[in-house]
């Protein structure tokens, strides 16, 4: 727009002030930019921090939750569970005893 109808502008001087208003609010902005780049990029940075800790610290609550909820949350086929097998090894292995006496 500037260039095809550069000359037409240049001759209102209400469009000149307007446009020197522009290139200023530009040029501010063009030097505030790397810092609103930078400031961008430490939030990202805290963001993902903060989601790190949560993380972690839900999955130590999660850790200690399962170490006691263990056994309750374990799940055992046809009823059996590691303290039947043992006691019917247990048991199998009296019997042969016996059977050898």
């Amino acid at each position: 727009l500037l260039i095809s109808k550069g000359g037409l502008i240049s001759k209102d001087p209400e469009s000149v002030a307007l446009l020197k208003l522009l290139q200023a609010m530009l040029n501010e902005n063009s030097r505030i930019l790397p810092n609103l780049l930078a400031l961008q990029g430490r939030l990202a940075l805290l963001q993902s921090q903060l989601k790190l800790r949560n993380d972690i610290m839900s999955k130590k609550d999660t850790g200690a939750q399962n170490d006691v909820s263990f056994a309750e949350s374990s799940v055992f086929l046809d009823g059996e569970n590691d303290d039947y097998e043992f006691e019917e090894e247990a048991e199998d292995d009296k019997s042969d005893d016996e059977d050898e006496d």
